[in-house]
């Protein structure tokens, strides 16, 4: 995705943080507190700066309950992988590809999901070749590709679209008078520090740069949150600055709490919310992110989805899920239930293709997200979704349930077929777990 952050988190390190930012908190009371239980100052500290991820996933840490939205709409499964996205991208650049970035790393960088009138798409920023951008000319066009579950298998389905008018600034631009940074430079150089930078559209197909920008604490390297400035792309004077918590947001943008920002966020707290002193003598109830943060839709809400391995095991500690547009957060622990990870799930399907009973042995998982699903008994349960791929066409579907990932996946071709079947086993009960002989 466009992400352009420079600010990347790393673990507290000792009391480095001042006294005075905590209220009604002497230093000597403060220091003496961090040699004791640095927890409940870590706390103070994060309440007392409104950094409220923190804060939600604190409240939320031994949660064990589904999350309040879960699957209904099999179109809102994610389907098309980031990396299949930028190679349908290479391919509707057509002429244009011999003077546009056609690497797939940056390609990805300017690749970004969101929703465009309820619709999930991923949208390209396209970029020149730094020597072939010259005289500060546009980019010709941008390029949506339409995550569609329901037409992704059939013959000739193209989710490839290209604009009819281009743009001229980018955070690349070799031109200073189109470039981001000229407005970064001019306003905010002293203030605030760029978090991250996405391309995105507005629901009548306009092309916008949003950045986020960040408060950098007292706390080495940790950034909050503070304002978004939304600009024109084909006019960087046409631009507006919000505060992060402002009403007046336009509604058209998705994602105000962007996904680098909330993955910092997670793997600061998953790593350090017991404080200092437990984290070196012990990892329990730690955890890390397993695979960086993914959006993911549920019942028409935008989150961001990040798994929780624990530091001391392989097991899924649980998982976060993150309003894009409020950035509430919520930890979904399911550390009591020992669910698998995605390398494992993925190692089941593998081994059950592999073993010839579909007749599929040559199909490929890109990626695959955990869902909460509510089966037919009315309890909502954890499962994996893969879609399976031959070339660029979805061949099958699969389902492995995060709990009982030893049992036979779920392979349908369709996948509103693959989630009627899960849903109508009778999970708990005995099933035939997988064997290979």
């Amino acid at each position: 995705m466009c992400n352009t952050s420079s600010n990347k988190l790393r673990p507290l390190q000792g009391s480095t943080f001042g006294a005075e930012l905590i209220p009604n908190v002497s230093a000597r009371a403060l220091v003496t507190d961090v040699e004791r239980d640095p927890k409940p100052v870590l706390d103070a500290f994060y309440e007392a700066h409104g950094l409220m991820l923190f804060k939600d996933l604190n409240e939320s840490a031994e949660n064990t309950d589904a999350p309040a939205n879960y699957l209904t709409d099999p179109n809102e499964v994610r389907v098309i992988s980031w990396y299949l996205a930028t190679q349908y991208l290479v391919r509707s650049y057509g002429d244009s590809a011999s003077s546009l970035t056609t690497e797939e790393w940056e390609m990805m960088e300017y690749t970004n999901p969101t929703l465009v009138n309820g619709e999930f798409v991923w949208v390209n920023a396209p970029k020149f070749e730094a020597w072939k951008w010259t005289g500060g000319k546009q980019v010709p066009f941008y390029v949506t590709v339409a995550n569609d579950p329901a037409n992704m298998s059939s013959e000739g389905f193209d989710p490839v679209r290209s604009s009819d008018e281009g743009f001229a600034v980018h955070v690349s631009q070799i031109s200073w008078a189109n470039r981001i940074d000229q407005l970064l430079f001019d306003d905010y150089a002293l203030e605030l520090v760029k978090v991250q930078v996405r391309f995105d559209i507005d629901d009548e197909q306009n092309p916008f740069w949003i950045v986020y920008l960040g408060q950098r604490g007292i706390i080495r390297d940790v950034v909050t949150l503070e304002k978004i400035l939304i600009v024109n792309a084909r006019d960087i004077d046409d631009h507006a600055v919000y505060d992060v918590d402002d009403p007046e947001i336009p509604a058209w943008l998705e994602v105000v709490y962007p996904d680098y920002y909330v993955e910092d966020w997670a793997k600061l707290w998953g790593e350090w919310r017991e404080g200092i002193i437990y984290h070196m003598f012990t990892k329990t109830h730690l955890s890390v992110p397993s695979d960086p943060a993914r959006f993911i839709v549920l019942n028409g809400q935008t989150y961001w989805y990040i798994p929780m391995t624990q530091l001391s095991s392989d097991v899924l500690a649980g998982y976060i899920l993150v309003d894009t547009r409020s950035g509430e957060a919520v930890y979904h622990n399911r550390e009591a239930k020992s669910l698998a990870n995605l390398y494992t799930a993925i190692e089941q399907v593998d081994a059950y293709l592999a073993s010839g009973a579909e007749g599929f042995s040559q199909l490929r998982i890109d990626e695959g997200y955990l869902y909460p699903i509510m089966t037919d008994s009315g309890a909502v349960r954890d499962a994996y979704i893969f879609p399976l791929y031959s070339g660029f066409s979805i061949q099958k579907f699969a389902l492995v349930d995060a709990e009982e990932y030893t049992q036979t996946p779920v392979l349908e071709t369709s996948l509103e077929s693959a989630l009627t079947k899960y849903k109508s086993r009778a999970w708990g009960e005995a099933q035939a777990n997988l064997s290979y002989d």
